[in-house]
């Protein structure tokens, strides 16, 4: 809407209980889309966090 691109990407769980998760926003020039995009690409290319689950716990 005002042309400022941004990503969240998944980055990691919170170590109590339960385990939430953490993301990270990556935020780009106006219009920048592409570089917002490689930038996710890059990250996710080097750590596995966009696989993992955090565990189900039973309350």
């Amino acid at each position: 809407m005002t042309g400022n691109p941004s990503l969240v990407l998944p980055c990691g769980f919170f170590s109590g209980t339960p385990a939430f998760p953490i993301t990270m926003n990556i935020y780009g020039k106006p219009f920048d889309e592409p570089t917002v995009y490689r930038v996710a690409h890059a990250y996710e290319s080097v750590t596995d966090w966009h696989k993992r689950r955090a565990p189900i716990t039973s309350t």
